[in-house]
């Protein structure tokens, strides 16, 4: 079916949908839905579930890792081939379950659609299931009802609609059937009724226009599908990495069967140092340790209520660059306040003069059609926004709801339609009749006669009507919502008709209301500024609502660009809007979207901030999304990376902070393992150079790794935050987990391991047995690794700065490592195992000497040079 219908008439509508006043034919029914389908959000043809299943182990990493199990499968290390294999399925499973994410927010967008509605078929009202409702049906919609289609209303009784999460807009939207005669947005097709959006006030008959994946929110469902996936920056580093390793694996090996067959070794003897080569090339603990380090920056952001979904989120978060935040809900409260009252010829802010308020409020509360009901010392609210608004700050003041209607009762009533824009309700108190009018200023001005100064009434003149018009001009300029009030009394019993009180009234004054910013985005804001994290709002409120609540918060409003302003920018223009427009009104769904990608075009790191239905998509696009865990929907919180348990927007800064943190242990932990694997590499190379032997075996080489190696840098991933990360500018997205700083720095390190490693060899060589002095180099080697791990924890800052005991678990790790090797040294069993024997003291005095010389080599680097490997 078309779009547009709002642009036809009633009688044009129902032509082209072939229907009528007294719907559709039962069977016309049933022939439609076979050709347009049942009413609900579809299913689309995936790839297989072998097919997402398979391609979680085609990365660099994990191919690396399956090569290192089939590696050790060969060199007799079964067990460590296994665990290596129930590793990578273990990881590959993690990836297919992220995939399905975009299911399962299509799942939650079905809930959202209503079970059953109330159609007319073949001249008769019948209830059906929704998923059987077709274009051109008739439905009938109340207060509460859950619409279950896209419609053309085609008779309106006072009827207004929530659309907040498929339009961002806070109030309830006020429905008409007139024809609107130009194109407009999702929130100005105020004929139209969408599926998903609930009934707030009145009653409705609509022909329904769109059902299943044609409508609005089925279009959101069909975006969110087909979305691709972002790859974050640390997975290109880590891909790089992986890719670069890969090739530097094949060259070395390549390198030291070359030099082994120089030498003169045995075919065999050059495979199994090649296998060995490999080995000490492959960091096996690498992808193990970047999990535990996610999974702890995990837990410490649950302590401060981000609940993260993703873990590779965790470090996307420190590299974010925007912030790309919805209004409602989200920088603001999402629910209408009293801020100012114009009265007495003056406008009145928070805190109000109460005494002054009296009559104001009273008309506020009696003509007003919101519930309220006690709960224990408190209140709760029901109707529509603004007029709970009035009940609250009614409340607030001291007045008390319960003895003003039971005063006070309502006899007869003019509810507030469009075409009016005012509501009238009448009163009686004691023989006394009182008439309370309250709608817009305009309506209201022209009803009244008077003014009520004070206590005292007095003629309607000039000067207090140029009073009333400066007020009406300031308080809209501050993007408030204009509530007017008057009133009538009388001793005589009339009917309450518009003529009974037309130009009669009294003007009492008027409200001036606003879904007000929550009072710690203030604060978060400058924080992102200090951070150099640029905030952008997006929301489908008016252009004037939005600048007025971005200036209160600290946003740039200088420039406000439209959804509609959008549509008509060419790429070069709309680059160009980017960079110096940080607020976009009245923007829908595809908006939202379609910015999303052109800051990310703009090298930009995103994150989106929402809790509506209308929000899914730009989240399941954006670098990182960012639900509201307490205002979200479903769908919105399926597809973030990230939801708030407490829905505040500081919580994102210290995420953020967490996030930067967590890079640079995830450096920490890289620089380990590359230390350790190229330092063993250079020992292979030069110790075969030398001697034509081996000075280590494959199993102790995957002893030295996976054992010691991993045991000690999980722990590097504990370490404290430096308490600088939010005075720093955003890491450039392109940025290296491997700067070329930290690539000099492991190379030294490296060298000085390989070094050691020759030192040790080449002694043992000279007076001791063979086993022996392997057993002495493995001893060097994870020795050395124990002591550097100490100066990883930082590249510029000592040991003495930074705390021997602050990370705690490195120090038991240490000594857990040290208690197994010397269960391999001493023990008859494992010596077996591993090919090792016992180390005298003078043995352990050559181990140490490498170690203990490059452990002050590198502090004396960081104390007098500690900008020469070094970066903060």
């Amino acid at each position: 079916m078309e779009d547009g219908w709002y642009l036809k008439s009633i009688d044009e509508t129902l032509f082209l949908l072939q229907s009528n006043e007294d719907g559709l034919k039962s069977d016309f029914a049933k022939e439609r839905l076979k050709t347009e389908g049942l009413n609900q959000l579809g299913t689309f043809k995936d790839r297989s579930l072998w097919n997402i299943f398979f391609q979680q182990f085609f990365t660099p990493f994990v191919l690396i890792l399956i090569v290192a199990a089939i590696l050790k499968l060969f060199t007799q290390g079964v067990v460590d081939g296994i665990v290596l294999f129930a590793t990578v399925f273990f990881m590959g499973m993690i990836g297919f379950f992220q995939e399905m994410k975009a299911e399962k927010s299509i799942a939650s967008l079905r809930k959202l659609a209503a079970h059953k509605s109330k159609v007319k078929r073949d001249g008769k009202i019948q209830v059906v299931l929704s998923e059987f409702l077709v274009p051109g049906d008739i439905i009938f919609l109340e207060i509460g009802d859950t619409i279950p289609a896209d419609a053309r209303l085609i008779d309106v009784r006072e009827l207004m609609t929530k659309e907040a999460m498929l339009t961002g807009e806070s109030l309830p939207c006020e429905k008409t059937m007139q024809t609107i005669d130009r194109p407009a947005s999702v929130f100005d097709r105020k004929n139209m009724v969408y599926a998903g959006t609930v009934v707030v006030r009145g009653k409705a008959k609509a022909v329904v226009t769109s059902t299943g994946m044609s409508t609005q929110i089925g279009r959101i469902a069909k975006s969110l599908h087909e979305i691709q996936p972002q790859t974050t920056p640390l997975q290109k580093n880590i891909q790089s990495i992986g890719y670069w390793m890969l090739l530097a694996i094949g060259v070395i090996v390549s390198l030291i069967a070359l030099i082994s067959l120089y030498r003169g070794m045995q075919w065999l003897d050059v495979i199994f140092l090649a296998v060995a080569a490999a080995i000490s090339a492959i960091p096996e603990g690498l992808p193990a340790a970047f999990t535990i380090t996610f999974a702890n920056g995990v837990r410490l952001m649950a302590k401060k209520n981000a609940i993260i979904r993703k873990l590779s989120s965790v470090e996307t978060l420190g590299a974010t660059t925007l912030i790309c935040s919805d209004k409602t809900g989200t920088l603001t409260q999402n629910q209408m306040t009293v801020k100012s009252i114009f009265v007495n010829g003056q406008i009145q802010h928070v805190p109000f003069q109460k005494e002054t308020l009296h009559q104001v409020l009273k008309i506020g509360v009696l003509c007003n059609d919101a519930h309220f009901v006690h709960k224990g010392t408190s209140f709760e609210f029901m109707g529509d926004p603004t007029e709970i608004a009035i009940l609250e700050a009614a409340l607030y003041l001291g007045e008390d709801l319960s003895l003003l209607r039971q005063k006070f009762q309502r006899r007869a009533e003019i509810p507030f339609i469009s075409e009016n824009c005012y509501m009238a309700t009448l009163h009686k108190d004691q023989g006394r009749f009182l008439i309370c009018v309250k709608g817009a200023p305009e309506t209201i001005l022209s009803m009244s006669r008077f003014v009520l100064s004070g206590s005292q009434v007095i003629a309607f003149e000039e000067n207090e009507r140029k009073k009333i018009d400066l007020a009406i001009q300031e308080m809209t300029n501050r993007a408030l919502r204009l509530i007017a009030v008057a009133y009538l009394e009388s001793e005589k019993p009339f009917e309450l008709k518009e003529e009974s009180f037309s130009n009669h009234l009294i003007f009492a004054g008027m409200f001036g209301m606003i879904d007000p910013p929550r009072k710690e985005v203030i604060q978060s804001i400058e924080s992102c500024k200090m951070a150099e994290i640029r905030v952008v709002m997006m929301t489908g409120d008016n252009p004037m609502t939005a600048a007025a609540i971005a200036e209160e918060l600290g946003i740039s409003s200088d420039h406000v660009v439209t959804g509609e302003d959008l549509e008509f920018l060419q790429e070069d223009s709309l680059r160009d809007v980017l960079q110096e427009t940080s607020v976009f009104a009245r923007v829908e769904p595809s908006h939202k979207l379609k910015l999303v990608k052109e800051f990310q075009k703009l090298g930009h790191v995103v994150a989106m901030t929402g809790d509506g239905v209308n929000d899914a998509p730009a989240l399941e696009a954006a670098n990182i999304g960012i639900a509201m865990g307490i205002t979200g929907t479903d769908v919105a919180k399926e597809s973030a990376d990230m939801i708030l348990a407490d829905d505040r927007f500081d919580t994102i800064v210290s995420a953020i902070e967490e996030g930067r943190s967590i890079f640079s242990r995830l450096q920490n932990i890289c620089s380990f393992f590359l230390m350790t694997c190229f330092g063993e590499l250079i020992g292979l190379i030069l110790n075969v150079s030398l001697t034509g032997l081996a000075p280590i075996l494959p199993l102790q080489i995957l002893w030295v790794n996976l054992i010691s190696g991993s045991l000690i840098a999980i722990p590097l991933g504990f370490e404290e935050k430096s308490g600088t990360e939010m005075q720093m500018p955003p890491r450039h997205p392109e940025s290296k987990l491997i700067s070329r700083k930290m690539a000099y720095r492991i190379s030294f390190l490296a060298l000085l391991l390989g070094l050691g490693s020759v030192f040790v060899f080449l002694y043992g060589l000279s007076s001791l047995s063979i086993e022996k002095t392997r057993t002495m180099v493995l001893s060097c080697l994870v020795v050395f690794e124990w002591t550097m791990a100490l100066h990883l924890r930082s590249s510029v800052f000592t040991l003495k700065q930074l705390g021997f005991f602050t990370n705690v678990p490195l120090i038991a790790s240490i000594g857990i490592a040290a208690l197994l090797h010397m269960l391999i040294v001493y023990v008859p069993l494992f010596q077996g195992l591993f090919y090792t024997t016992a180390l005298s003291l003078n043995d352990w005095f050559i181990v140490l000497i490498p170690a203990a010389v490059s452990f002050v080599v590198e502090t004396a680097r960081k104390k007098y040079w500690p900008m020469l490997f070094g970066h903060l």
